[in-house]
């Protein structure tokens, strides 16, 4: 209830700013689906008598290419409740993308089909693919009842074999996946998966896994099967490995494994069935554009009985530059799509000057990350006396005092009259682990405060006002970003501010491959970056935030206990407690070893924020229906909006 109202009361205040009030004020339906047709029936009182499917299907019926629309559904096809009405089959759903590296926001839009899936008010999990579970022995196994009759897109069944496969034969082969998967394992042994029949598989871990249900839900994990059927042919264990490193070298590729990973990629090889709403069409490799067509095994239906998916079909356009994107987008060009067009918040007065001409509405995108901007020191620095200094929560406290985020938030984080608010990196109003304190923590400007901070650590200054470290050198600090622009502009004024204390401080922006590549090495001293999870539910993904796993030089020296020493105690204690966590059956105990770990951050600053995360714009076309007025696009909890069920918008022919 309290997600709702923040993000109902969010949206009126932000379209009363910009004079913009919503065209289109549809709400998400609750219930968004029903298991069955049949729990529809108990639900509502009404029956669906029969099922209908788009005219090119039912034409390729009459010819004898395609077997009937009852033949194609699974026993209990999911029931998808409309956002506004029953749709039109028909129409071409339009993306344009620069480069296949913003890929991902597209695919979890239109393929997020799990083997579970999560409520569209990111509230609960729901049926998908299992259409029931059962967890027992303390949250130690999990039991999954697949979905009877489910087909693959060339109406070949999917079975428990399919996820046995998935794991005996591609995370568990060495070859293919070198390090077994944490977020299949727990307390570092892998969980383990077996097939119970034909429909049932059972998953069991060696100590309670609570949070694996949400993990089941995840774009980033839950999709735990492949087409054994298909991908066989390319396996050494069902083909003779000699044959087959043949067929990889003429292919092009040095080893099978190669092989076997682009016949695996959806996106790479049209061939490879699928159980999403719509199956490729063509190679994204080489491609300017990709296109996907509906599925005629999908298993969904509307409330009447419609086979879903109502859009015939998704075409993106590759290699198109951000401006270019934009004018199409302003132009009427693109139907439904946020990034990469969407995510620079300066945009927004011009989709909303040109929404008119180009029959669009522009929809916010509610803000479900815990800040715009992340700041982090290197507390495994290879520099002992940086370290030390970095590892002081005085001189973390005194970087932040020294920021102005009123002016950083005025010049970078402000829409047409709003501003972001200012706040650290903490967990989000609608959170349940919601906290004023720790949100606000050190986020006033007092340059006053920070310079006493420093003084008592003993960093005096030098004759050029810029101040020395204990052992007599400088005291110079790089804050190192990758090459987007808002980002090198926040560092550039938070050096400058930094610099006003006597902290000389330098920015590097750096491709985002050797920028990584130095943060896993600690080689860097501060790295500045964009969001972080605003823990709007618990789940492994959004606390590893706070536990502080998504550093990679910290996750990396967790892994191995030679190197565990290498972490600062009280770090240590954060991943300890998330390791608690992430084995606790209980849910209120899980909730206060949250709080333990929130407290740790509101006393120690670990992570230093500007300003809350503004809204990514989404570009609907007025014809493009059943959209809600509200659209989640954190990219694990909300799949960047693929919670909405991309299957039932539809276009206004």
């Amino acid at each position: 209830m309290r997600r709702s109202i923040f993000l109902v009361s969010w949206i009126l205040i932000f379209n009363l700013i910009l004079g913009v009030m919503p065209a289109f004020s549809q709400k998400i339906p609750s219930p968004s689906q029903y298991n069955s047709p049949t729990e529809y029936e108990k639900s509502t009182g009404k029956r669906i008598t029969h099922f209908k499917e788009a005219p090119q299907l039912a034409d390729l019926v009459k010819q004898g290419k395609l077997p009937p629309v009852e033949k194609r559904f699974p026993e209990k096809p999911v029931v998808i409740v409309p956002v506004e009405n029953i749709g039109k089959y028909g129409g071409t759903w339009r993306f344009v993308l620069a480069t296949r590296i913003h890929l991902p926001h597209t695919e979890r839009l239109t393929l997020y089909d799990p083997i579970l899936r999560r409520s569209p008010d990111l509230k609960s999990i729901l049926p998908n693919l299992a259409e029931n579970w059962k967890v027992s022995s303390g949250g130690r196994i999990y039991t999954l009842y697949l979905r009877r009759g489910v087909k693959w897109s060339d109406g070949e069944p999917f079975t428990a074999d399919d996820i046995l496969f998935w794991y005996e034969d591609i995370i568990c082969n060495k070859e293919l996946t070198p390090v077994f998967p944490a977020w299949f394992s727990i307390g570092g042994v892998p969980g383990k998966l077996e097939k119970v029949d034909t429909y049932t598989i059972k998953i069991t871990f060696s100590k309670p896994n609570p949070l694996f249900l949400e993990d089941l839900a995840s774009p980033f994990y839950g999709e735990i099967f492949a087409p054994k059927h298909y991908l066989m042919q390319f396996h050494p264990k069902y083909v003779d490995k000699n044959k087959l490193e043949e067929t990889a070298k003429k292919a092009g590729f040095t080893f099978w494994y190669q092989l076997f990973s682009d016949r695996n990629d959806r996106w790479a090889n049209p061939e490879r069935p699928v159980l999403s709403a719509w199956k490729p069409v063509n190679s994204i490799t080489g491609a300017t554009r990709v296109v996907w067509e509906r599925n005629p095994y999908y298993w969904k239906v509307d409330t009447e009985g419609n086979q879903l998916p109502y859009i015939d079909r998704f075409s993106i356009e590759i290699g198109v530059s951000e401006e270019t994107a934009k004018m199409k987008a302003i132009s009427g060009e693109i139907d439904m799509e946020s990034h990469p067009i969407g995510i620079d918040f300066k945009d927004y007065p011009l989709f909303l000057e040109h929404k008119d001409r180009g029959n669009y509405r522009v929809i916010p995108g509610s803000p479900l990350e815990a800040s715009a901007i992340t700041i982090v020191f290197n507390y495994v620095h290879p520099d002992p006396v940086l370290r030390k200094i970095f590892n002081d929560r005085r001189f973390r406290i005194a970087m932040s005092y020294a920021i102005n985020r009123e002016e950083i938030v005025g010049l970078l984080f402000t829409a047409g009259t709003y501003k972001a608010e200012v706040r650290q990196v903490a967990p989000v109003k609608e959170s349940p682990f919601y906290s004023e304190e720790l949100a606000k923590a050190y986020t006033k400007y007092d340059p006053k405060e920070a310079n006493r901070l420093l003084d008592e650590m003993g960093l005096k200054r030098g004759p050029d006002g810029y101040r020395v470290r204990p052992d007599g050198k400088p005291l110079t600090i790089t804050i190192e970003t990758t090459t987007i622009q808002w980002w090198i502009d926040t560092a550039n004024l938070v050096a400058e501010y930094w610099k006003k204390v006597g902290v000389n401080t330098a920015v590097k922006p750096e491709d985002s491959t050797l920028w990584s590549v130095r943060r896993r090495g600690a080689l860097h001293d501060v790295t500045l970056y964009a969001g972080a999870q605003g823990l709007g539910a618990l789940t492994k993904f959004q606390l590893e935030t706070y536990i502080l796993r998504t550093l990679p030089e910290i996750a990396e020296r967790y892994q191995k206990k030679e190197t565990q020493k290498d972490i600062p105690p009280k770090i240590r204690h954060l991943l300890a407690l998330g390791d608690r966590i992430s084995v606790e059956p209980d849910l209120k105990r899980r909730e206060k070893l949250v709080w333990e770990i929130l407290n740790v951050h509101k006393d120690e600053l670990y992570l230093i924020g500007i300003c809350e995360r503004l809204p990514k714009i989404w570009i609907v076309r007025n014809t493009f229906r059943n959209v809600p007025s509200t659209i989640p696009t954190t990219d694990e909890l909300g799949a960047t909006g693929g919670v909405l069920n991309a299957c039932q918008f539809y276009i206004e022919q």
